[in-house]
């Protein structure tokens, strides 16, 4: 059992009356996920010599892998190469698994004596690999009429599968992650795992992150209807407030940032949402069976910047390759090692490499052998970081060979102008890093360097991620289907290494958030437990038509928080932004229930499918007074 304890909530909320302190009670269910990467597990394994083994692995955790193979085959840990160029996708779902693949093509490979290949195809994928953790959740909270909370105590059962896996880490999370961008100064919170009968739960994008965020909104949720406030309202006046005071009371750090309510501030006028969401009223007060709901919401997320290392190796024709200990899963970390290489080496003549000139190699168990896996969005920081230490170890040892290269152009142009050279008056030409490269490969330069990260120490780099999310939906209250019509977002992604990556990282990381909200259902055979949803035909991961009309999406600027060259995580963060679509969708449903006369507060589970949208409607269809034309 994980525990988060501040204050003394219990005390609070059992003296509420006593108070004039409102308290509401709910519980919510938070289903499960499929990761759904586009390319499934995949091993090769390749015998080596004296027994050795190579083995080409689709895994987010090559070192890992190399000590479980080691174990299995009966070999030291450097008889063992896995070797894992690029995954085509991850989200968590290939970091504990791949051991049992590698396994059975490494035993396999070992006996015979020969290559021995296996490719997964999507079916026994997603029926082996299991997904995110089912949470359920119960709370009781204590706020002030005027929606100020005072008190929470909240309680999370886990499902880990048939065996704990990596469901502590995300127990450990919920309790930590709960309070969002909220100051919540009395709260126990508590999570427990729970066996049951299907594969162990792997970690999946934001694991226990999103289901804090998913209870938190709903909380907040509650205590509007309790008290009366408007939610939006709620959700203001409860977020950490941007002064000092405030952040210390918070606890945060420096490192941290912290740049919520700014952010609100801003958005709330520059995504006009005042106006919005009286538009949002007036259209909802013309029409019966199609409703608007708009929601904005606020957004935490914690990160840890893993240990990492780095090998530079350079070449007499100043051409660099990389290898280091984190693995290219689409997120675009080669390019910002690229980027940081590029500028760390450039410090020399300033000006930096040509892109085009950095190359990476696979990341290999026998090259960087204390690499941990790559996940929690910080394997591009730690990668960056382990490779500019590299790059500052070359640039020290080709000082000295830039400074002879140099004095020995003086030289020359001083022999120049001593015998009347026609080129006597031209300028030194700048020396070029290709030319100290050879000079320095001439003078036997050891032409390598390694780099490493740590995660203890003075390199302990732990920080909070900040957004703000707001969603419009429109929803047709006979069928059940919903449209978002627009999603705005706003991310402090600090100093961004790369904001067109960054980006791109929100808009995935968004859109696979709006099939954890709605239409993800993982579907279990009732009698003997089989994964029935294990296809694209019962599983509906978010398709173009899923999105949002329009989607934008805004990094904020100039924000030097954060640790490696004042940069943020990216590739998480964003998922617990589309609780946005969530409660705006909560929002239409109560719009269409209000009109036909039921005000009664519900809660919502994910996903929010349609099945689930269609039994909330059910006053709607109903009701005999539903005398209102279809539209205005």
């Amino acid at each position: 059992e994980m525990e988060k304890k501040q204050g003394d909530a219990m005390a609070i909320i059992s003296t509420a009356s006593d108070n004039d302190l409102v308290v509401a009670k709910g519980e919510v269910l938070i289903g499960d996920q499929k990761h759904f990467y586009m390319e499934p597990c995949f091993a090769y394994a390749i015998p080596d010599e004296e027994q050795g083994l190579k083995l080409i692995l689709t895994t987010q955790w090559p070192n890992g892998k190399n000590q479980v193979l080691s174990s299995v085959l009966g070999v030291g840990y450097n008889m063992v190469n896995i070797v894992t160029k690029r995954l085509g996708g991850a989200f968590g779902g290939k970091c504990q698994m791949p051991a049992m693949y590698g396994s059975l093509v490494g035993l396999a490979s070992k006996k015979y004596g020969v290559p021995v290949r296996l490719f997964l195809d999507r079916n026994t994928d997603m029926r082996l690999v299991a997904g995110r953790a089912q949470m359920f959740g119960n709370y009781e909270v204590a706020a002030e009429k005027s929606g100020k909370i005072r008190a929470l105590k909240f309680d999370n059962i886990l499902t880990c599968g048939s065996a704990v896996g990596l469901g502590w880490f995300c127990n450990m999370t919920v309790p930590n992650a709960l309070s969002s961008a909220y100051f919540l100064p009395d709260i126990v919170a508590t999570s427990k795992l729970c066996f049951s009968d299907q594969p162990p739960q792997n970690v999946c994008r934001g694991p226990g992150d999103i289901q804090a965020a998913v209870y938190m909104e709903s909380i907040i949720d509650h205590v509007a209807y309790a008290t009366g406030v408007p939610a939006h309202e709620v959700r203001r006046m409860n977020m950490i407030e941007q002064d000092e005071k405030a952040i210390e009371a918070a606890k945060l750090t420096e490192l941290d940032g912290y740049t919520a309510k700014k952010m609100w501030d801003e958005m709330e006028v520059k995504w006009d949402f005042k106006a919005r969401k009286e538009e949002v009223d007036a259209f909802n007060a013309k029409n019966a069976l199609r409703k608007k709901g708009i929601c904005m919401v606020p957004m935490r997320y914690s990160v840890n910047i893993w240990k990492r290392s780095a090998l530079v190796n350079l070449y007499p024709d100043g051409s660099v390759l990389v290898t280091h200990g984190a693995i290219d899963m689409g997120q675009g970390i080669n390019i910002k090692v690229a980027q940081v290489v590029a500028h760390a080496l450039g410090q020399l003549t300033g000006e930096p490499l040509d892109i085009d000139d950095i190359k990476f190699a696979a990341t290999q168990s026998h090259v960087t052998p204390a690499a941990t896996f790559t996940g929690g969005s910080t394997g591009s920081e730690g990668a960056c970081e382990a490779s500019r230490r590299a790059c500052e170890i070359l640039v020290q040892r080709m000082q000295p060979i830039l400074k002879d290269l140099e004095r020995k152009a003086n030289e020359s142009k001083m022999k120049e102008k001593e015998d009347n050279a026609a080129t006597a008056a031209d300028p030194i030409a700048p020396i070029t890093f290709k030319q100290i490269a050879a000079a320095a490969d001439g003078a036997n330069m050891h032409m390598s360097a390694t780099g490493h990260w740590a995660d203890a120490g003075e390199d302990k780099a732990t920080y909070n991620c900040w957004g703000v999310a707001c969603s419009e939906v429109e929803l047709d209250a006979l069928t059940g289907e919903v449209v978002i019509l627009r999603s705005d977002l706003a991310y402090d992604a600090a100093k961004s290494l790369n904001p067109a990556i960054d980006i791109g990282q929100a808009e995935g990381c968004f859109a696979m958030g709006i099939g954890m909200m709605l239409q993800e259902e993982v579907l279990l055979d009732s009698t003997s437990g089989e994964l029935i949803s294990n296809g694209t035909w019962e599983y509906k991961p978010t398709l173009a038509i899923n999105i949002p009309r329009v989607l934008n999406i805004e990094l904020l600027k100039n924000n030097k928080a954060g640790r490696v060259l004042s940069s943020k995580a990216s590739g998480e963060p964003p998922l617990c932004m589309t609780t946005s679509v969530l409660f705006a969708v909560k929002a239409a449903i109560a719009a269409a229930r209000a009109d036909a006369g039921n005000t009664d507060f519900f809660i919502v589970s994910t996903p929010l499918t349609v099945t689930k949208r269609l039994a909330l409607l059910e006053p709607v269809r109903k009701h005999p007074k539903l005398t209102k034309p279809l539209a205005a």
